[in-house]
């Protein structure tokens, strides 16, 4: 009996949005048709190992994130921040990192990718312990 040929698995790509409290966003991620994973944890700051407490105190510049995991032959970029834009209203009073950071992603959105100058700091991750 043959089962047909083996099909290498897609590349996998990755992205990092930071969308306010994390725990909701990880699960509304994670509900997407081709992601593969979604990780809650921090970006931007200057702590190398923050705590969920000091990231909310505000003393640490790091945004609440989520790192994702996904199959772009499945899913694009694009419907991922079409799902951050649900769940994400950058007009809603926030610190002035995320706003700067969302209105930046919302303008350079382009050929299924984010204006690097805009959200290249805010590529390091650390994930929530």
């Amino acid at each position: 009996m043959s089962l047909g040929p083996v099909r290498p698995r897609s590349r996998e790509l990755t992205a990092i949005l930071a969308c306010g409290c994390f725990w909701g966003v990880q699960q509304s991620f994670s509900r997407v048709r081709g992601v593969r994973k979604v990780e809650c944890g921090y970006t931007g700051g200057h702590i190398q190992y923050p705590s969920y407490r000091s990231v909310c105190s505000g003393v640490t510049g790091h945004l609440e994130a989520v790192r994702i995991s996904y199959d772009p032959k499945v899913t694009t970029y694009r419907a991922l921040l079409d799902e951050f834009w649900r769940l994400h209203d950058p007009t809603v009073d926030h610190c002035p990192p995320e706003k700067r950071l969302a209105d930046g992603v919302a303008r350079g959105v382009a050929s299924d990718a984010p204006d690097q100058s805009v959200v290249g700091q805010y590529t390091d991750f650390v994930a929530a312990t």
